[in-house]
């Protein structure tokens, strides 16, 4: 047992001491701990005393958000084609060292535990930003972390117990879409009887099925939202009968998971390996699915002279691999969309533009863009080196414009919003578009092969903060001038959106050197 708690600990170290193995990936961590703490710290700060009267429907929204979160983050590990209890060195102490099969299934079961508490925070944080100006206290932050880690965990054990029955009995895999189905068919028919009940008005029907006392009968997901109702309304009985239908059900997984009868150590260990072999794959791919895991398509294309080769390249890779809209990209520009139309309606198209300043930080972990900063080749094409970064940069800015310009345009006119408005929040997405561009091609630079995702996006928030410096302050001055609040706002956009494209060239003409096979 000594053994067991020294490697668990061991464990524990080893993963803080990655994170500031650097002075980069270092400094990255604890900017983004600080960014997410003040965005955090501002939420509880504006909180106030919560009014049935005036909050009950914000609430309801935002714990239905939460909950929606939580459900996808469920039902993605129970759909998930590849699965494993452990990776492959994990596996490799626990089904071969001096452990016995309880130890074993407690330390997969404390890691799972531990993803359940991610998605929990991740529920949470949804909740509190549709919280902002309403009630999201301490305790109900708390509160609402336990119900979100319970429900999560309840997945992620059924997850692993059907897992393990798929190594004994293939098909038991049918239970994972059983499972799906039970809970989508439930929560389906209550949104349905909401429907009913507003005359088929689909926004009527979605507040009366965010309110709607039916929905605590939902398995789980129900149960999560009768505790979390219940505390608003200081129903205390409701409270304490979800918590203990949530308990209650995490302990009959838990002891289905702990005390699993067959041997399933071989099978296990080979699914370790290969899907610790795909996630690193996956790493060295910059975080993308691989394309070699997807469909090649035969297309054709042509290959001019010089650096405009580079350019003619990426498209017709994107064009082979289907990697210019790819499946993850188009679904959560569709879930962002969906999340963005259940708000107050003067507020949509801005709740959807800046959540896709958030797809963007993602969106850029771009095979053929990372692989070419880091071509030490490229120098041998006889061409201006800030031209040739040029074409390296611009099929990733022609696959966001394109993307984004649609994305913009389609919830513009389904918002019935002015034209001046759809295109000054496409040109500003344009503007950080290139700012992101601009930080992945600074961090190639300065930190050389030792670049992180970590830290380019730190790269890019400092690189933000820097281009909203003038324009913060042209904005007061516009405000000091004129005391008019609509000139405030239209001068600090302009000129963000000016600073932005401003400051991302100057940094792409500082680091065009990178072309010449040098400062790479």
């Amino acid at each position: 047992m000594n053994s067991f708690f020294y490697l668990f600990r061991t464990k524990i170290k080893g993963s803080v001491r990655v994170q500031f193995s650097s002075l980069g990936t270092g400094m990255a961590v604890i900017f983004t701990v600080l960014i997410y703490g003040i965005l955090i710290g501002t939420i509880f700060t504006s909180s106030v005393p919560y009014d049935k009267e005036t909050m009950y429907l914000q609430a309801a929204t935002a714990i239905l958000a939460g909950i929606g979160v939580t459900a996808f983050f469920s039902m993605l590990s129970l759909m998930s084609k590849r699965k494993a209890l452990l990776y492959d060195t994990d596996a490799f102490y626990f089904f071969s060292g001096p452990y016995t099969k309880t130890q074993t299934n407690l330390f997969i079961l404390v890691q799972t535990l531990k993803g359940a508490l991610g998605y929990g925070l991740i529920g949470c944080f949804f909740m509190g930003l549709l919280s902002m100006g309403g009630y999201f206290s301490i305790p109900y932050f708390l509160l609402c972390l336990l119900v979100l880690f319970l429900i999560s965990s309840i997945f992620l054990l059924m997850t692993d117990y059907i897992y393990m029955w798929t190594l004994v009995k293939p098909k038991a895999k049918i239970w994972n879409y059983i499972a799906v189905i039970l809970v989508l068919a439930s929560a389906g028919a209550v949104f349905f009887i909401s429907m009913q009940a507003a005359g088929y008005d689909l926004e009527d029907g979605f507040l009366k099925f965010a309110v709607s006392r039916e929905f605590y009968y939902v398995p789980f997901f129900g149960w999560g939202k009768l505790v979390l109702s219940a505390f608003l309304g200081k129903e205390y009985m409701g409270m304490i009968i979800g918590l203990a239908l949530l308990l209650l059900a995490n302990a009959v997984f838990v002891i289905l998971f702990l005390t699993f009868p067959r041997n399933i150590v071989e099978q296990a260990v080979r699914d370790a390996e290969e899907i610790s072999n795909y996630v690193r794959r996956v790493k060295a791919n910059g975080g993308n699915i691989l394309s070699s895991e997807g469909k090649i398509k035969q297309v054709r294309g042509e290959f001019p002279e010089g650096a405009r080769a580079i350019f003619y390249k990426n498209i017709l890779s994107m064009k082979k691999t289907g990697s210019f809209l790819r499946k993850q990209d188009f679904f959560v520009i569709v879930v962002y969309f969906l999340i963005s139309y259940f708000m107050i309606a003067e507020r949509r198209f801005y709740m959807f533009s800046y959540m896709m300043i958030l797809w963007l930080f993602n969106l850029l972990n771009d095979t053929e863009f990372l692989g070419d900063l880091k071509n030490y080749q490229i120098y041998l094409i006889p061409e201006n080196p800030l031209k040739k970064l040029i074409y390296v940069v611009l099929p990733a800015y022609f696959k966001i414009s394109i993307l984004i310009g649609t994305a913009i345009l389609i919830a513009g006119i389904f918002n019935r919003m002015p034209v001046l408005t759809t295109l000054q929040y496409f040109f500003m997405l344009l503007g950080y578009a290139m700012i992101f561009i601009s930080g992945t091609v600074w961090a190639a630079k300065v930190m050389k092969t030792k670049a992180s995702v970590a830290l380019e996006n730190l790269l890019r928030m400092l690189i933000i903060l820097l281009a909203a410096i003038p324009a913060t302050g042209a904005g007061f001055l516009a405000w000091f001038l004129l005391k008019d609040l609509y000139v405030f706002q239209a001068v600090v956009t302009v000129v963000t959106i000016v600073m932005n494209f401003l400051v991302s060239a100057i940094i792409l003409i500082a680091c065009q050197g990178m072309m010449n096979g040098r400062e790479i």
